[in-house]
């Protein structure tokens, strides 16, 4: 595998140390592959390297809420929860798959979603929107992180 030497800024890179099990490396190459799938489309079709562009806007962005919500499901095992809620939130971990009605049903015990998204939104755990699935895994992993420390 070739190497390359970069230039970031010293804030960046002061950043960049405080999360020393990032993958750095991993991360740039990403970068890398994005920028360059875009430039070889962009001479091929427009079309594609838009779709190419928002599909990395995506994941960006799906990137960002996990963290967000990670930091909130912590908060609020942390704050808010009583123990039996984060257990049965954190058990959505190990499930591996599964949506928000199941999870928000696991924190307020009640079947109808309509009536429990409106508490959620009340309660300000996912805002004033419907959470997206980036949203509830990485609250859902927050809640786990902090309940396998009990």
């Amino acid at each position: 595998m070739a190497r390359i030497n970069l230039s970031i800024p010293d804030e960046t890179k002061d950043q960049m140390d405080r999360f020393s099990g990032e993958n750095w490396s991993k991360v740039a190459q990403d970068a890398f592959s994005t920028r360059l799938n875009i430039l070889k489309l962009k001479g091929i079709d427009m079309e594609a390297a838009g779709i190419e562009r928002l599909r990395a806007s995506k994941a960006k962005n799906a990137e960002r809420e996990y963290a967000q919500y990670f930091e909130e499901g912590k908060r609020w095992a942390l704050e808010d929860a009583e123990y039996d809620e984060a257990k049965s939130v954190a058990e959505w971990d190990d499930v591996g798959e599964f949506t928000a009605d199941s999870v928000i049903a696991s924190i307020l015990g009640d079947l109808n979603s309509d009536v429990y998204l409106r508490r959620m939104k009340k309660e300000g755990i996912f805002g004033q929107h419907e959470p997206s699935d980036a949203a509830v895994d990485g609250f859902v992993a927050g809640v786990a992180a902090i309940f396998e420390k009990i």
